[in-house]
């Protein structure tokens, strides 16, 4: 079936467009922010008009202070003191009358019309009080309305008038008097406050002096932009958190689809429905998942024609055995009544019964093929693996064998080291690996074969490589990636006799309990390996390599 794919980029373009998308919802609103910042809190300000108050002079001396307009005249923040000839507060805007000022000290706080004008500087070790000076600059106004230095003082950490040619009244000033100074001179403090008074005098011959308290621009608009900055900054939180969630839509959008697809695939397959994909649409991330989906369902879908086929090779395995098992035992079953009803004569029964003795081992190794190879494939099994010399275990079982192989007229030679290689392996079992292979080179070479067996370490030492093969017609190198495989037998070129392709099989999972591997030499690699055994350069053969691990077990 023909997949409709469509394509639509990557899943990093789409991030990239809901970033960009993102990116332009900042920056817009970024600037419309400044804007609001800018130009709003100018708009808004209020300007204290603190040199109205001469507009109120008579509600002053009528002393209606009340009637004072103190918040449009002196802005929200503002108010307004009355002072009695003792400089004692008689009126507060506010309603707080527990202030105090000292008379003398009033001299140094400015009029709403000033005719000396007052500059202060701190001077010294910064603006610590206790370790800075103060330099006062005094300004006066010209004819011309310009105003001039007329004069200056100089004044230690202790307010201590060192050096003065203008009028202060006194050698050391207050913490308060120069407070005074600096607010009502320097026009605001570090505080922003605007301090001024202006005398009057009442209907009865009362000498007041009002204080005018008033905030900076510049302090208020500092509020303002506080203000706004915070709403600013919680609208843009808010436009931010929404543009992220849009775009979190929109993403989810484009991947939630082809997932959504992927899962019911999923769900199918889980049910037994093995169905590709079809039609789908996404981001190149979520469609290569989907490919791959598709490709493991294919792979799954051969695996489970080859399992078919398997199962159909077992059964015909099994007819076959059932064959073999059959014909024997039905000529042992003609030739024991033969026997037992006299039709042998005597000078035959020896051979009847050599006949019979070959049939019972024919059907012994087919039954003990079977029996190896189902018992390896049970779960439970387990092995017993324990600690012992290989290279002795593997010189032990050659020599047992070469007696034996020397009479069916074949011959072994052997290269394995005198050094003690110590590993884990279970003895008996590693044995029947030796004995399939060996028993299946026997068994589809010719007499006058030549065995080889060889065992070495790696050049890291971390694993046992063992070569056993022969120099016999070998077999064409299609059938080597197969010989391995259960149920595989050997081509008739190799074969003389019948056999249920289990040997091998039943070695390869021993050597893999081992954690090794056992694999079959290419032409090119067995032709070597005969050379090193016998000086000259063969052309046929068959040999198995066996790698097996160096690890610790238990002792023998």
């Amino acid at each position: 079936m023909k997949k409709l794919k469509s394509k639509e980029g990557s899943l990093y373009m789409v991030f990239m467009k809901g970033f960009i998308l993102l990116f332009l919802v900042i920056v817009g609103l970024a600037g419309i922010l400044y804007g609001v910042n800018y130009f709003l809190p100018r708009r808004v300000v209020v300007m204290p008009k603190s040199y109205d108050i001469a507009d109120y002079t008579n509600i002053l001396e009528e002393e209606k202070y009340d009637r004072v307009p103190v918040t449009k005249t002196f802005g929200k923040t503002g108010y307004l003191e009355i002072l009695d000839e003792n400089a004692k507060v008689i009126y507060d805007s506010r309603g707080k009358t527990n202030k105090k000022y000292h008379k003398d000290s009033l001299r140094y706080i400015s009029e709403i019309y000033p005719d000396v004008y007052y500059g202060v500087q701190r001077i010294g070790s910064g603006y610590q009080l206790k370790k800075s000076g103060y330099l006062i600059f005094q300004y006066r106004w010209n004819d011309e309305s310009e105003q001039y230095l007329s004069g200056t003082a100089l004044l230690d950490s202790k307010r201590n008038v060192i050096y003065s040619n203008i009028n202060l009244g006194k050698k050391q000033l207050t913490k308060d008097e120069i407070r005074y100074l600096i607010e009502s001179n320097d026009g605001e403090d570090v505080s922003g406050n605007i301090l001024q008074k202006f005398p009057f005098t009442t209907l009865d011959g009362k000498a007041r002096t009002a204080l005018i308290h008033t905030e900076s621009v510049g302090m208020q608009l500092g509020k303002i932009y506080s203000k706004i900055f915070f709403i600013s900054l919680l609208v843009f939180v808010l436009a931010v958190i929404v543009t992220i969630l849009l775009m979190d839509l929109y993403i989810v959008n484009k991947v939630r689809r082809p997932l959504a697809d992927l899962e019911h695939a999923i769900a199918r397959f889980r049910e037994g429905e093995r169905s590709p994909i079809v039609d789908y649409s996404g981001p190149r991330e979520v469609t290569t998942v989907i490919d791959a989906f598709n490709q493991l369902e294919e792979k799954l879908v051969e695996a489970e024609e080859k399992q078919q086929a398997l199962r159909n090779q077992k059964q015909q395995m099994l007819s076959g055995i059932s064959h073999d098992l059959k014909t024997p035992i039905t000529v042992i079953r003609g030739y024991v009544d033969a026997i037992r009803d006299g039709l042998v004569p005597p000078e035959d029964r020896d051979r009847y019964l050599a006949i019979i003795e070959e049939r019972v081992d024919t059907m012994t190794n087919l039954i003990s093929s079977l029996s190896d190879f189902s018992m390896l494939e049970h779960p439970d099994f387990a092995y017993t693996m324990t600690e012992g010399n290989l290279a002795e275990y593997l010189r032990e079982y050659i020599a047992g064998r070469y007696q034996e192989l020397n009479i069916q007229g074949y011959s072994m030679e052997a290269d394995i080291p005198e050094e003690n290689i110590r590993t884990a392996f279970d003895h008996h079992q590693l044995n029947r690996v030796w004995e399939n292979i060996i028993s299946n080179s026997v068994k589809y070479t010719p007499k006058g074969t030549t065995l080889f067996v060889r065992l070495m370490k790696s050049a890291d030492g971390k694993n046992i490589i063992i070569h056993i093969g022969d120099n016999g017609p070998g077999i064409p190198e299609q059938m080597k990636s197969v010989l391995l495989d259960p149920f595989v037998v050997a081509e008739p070129s190799r074969s003389n006799g019948q056999g249920t392709g289990l040997g091998l099989s039943v070695a390869q999972r021993i050597v893999e309990a081992h954690g090794g591997a056992i694999s079959i030499l290419n032409e090119k690699e067995t032709a070597l390996a005969v050379s090193e055994f016998t000086g000259s350069r063969g052309t046929h053969g068959l040999f198995y390599r066996i790698v097996l691990p160096v690890k610790k077990g238990s002792r023998e």
